[in-house]
């Protein structure tokens, strides 16, 4: 399970400054752009599964996404490499599939300890930090609730303001931004 929470960056250059200040926080990779097609069955009301195609220069990925359990902040999900993306698409669009949005993004990844942190600028919706911590299995609610809070409290180090945090994932935003939601 994936646990995760994101903040609006409103200043670029000064959150990188703090985040590269930071003791134990490593860089992984830098300025990798990512395009995410988001499909889910037209007969999915609920969005019960949702089917991430990734594509990356170094090669595609597809992952199977549960429906987010409660805030937008834990799901269940699998990553798998994807060998051809653009005939995956094509098979799942003619098999009852349906564009959800896309997502153009560019990437710079970190690591403190066991947490992932992504700093995203994103087309049409701006520049975001994403904190995520996986579980090798479920999390109860509780555990979601304290993995959250710790999640707010690294948010909050790197100078992230509690109206700056986002209990949304970027599909449900660009859905707001393009009148989906």
């Amino acid at each position: 399970m994936e646990i995760e929470i994101r903040a609006k960056i409103p200043d670029l250059p000064a959150f990188l400054r703090k985040l590269n200040g930071l003791p134990e926080v490593k860089a992984e990779k830098s300025g990798v752009h990512e395009v995410d097609t988001y499909l889910k069955h037209g007969q999915d009301k609920e969005r019960i599964l949702v089917l991430r195609i990734r594509r990356r220069p170094t090669g595609a990925i597809l992952t199977f996404k549960t429906k987010s359990q409660g805030k937008d902040v834990a799901w269940h999900d699998i990553d798998l490499p994807l060998h051809d993306p653009d005939m995956l698409e094509d098979i799942l669009l003619n098999s009852g599939y349906v564009y959800v949005v896309l997502i153009d993004k560019v990437r710079d990844a970190f690591r403190r300890g066991a947490i992932e942190i992504n700093v995203d600028q994103i087309r049409e919706l701006g520049n975001f930090v994403e904190v995520a911590f996986e579980t090798s299995g479920s999390a109860t609610p509780q555990q979601i609730r304290t993995k959250t809070a710790e999640l707010k409290q690294l948010l909050a180090e790197l100078g992230c303001g509690q109206g700056d945090i986002v209990e949304k994932g970027y599909v449900k935003l660009m859905e707001e931004l393009k009148g989906k939601a």
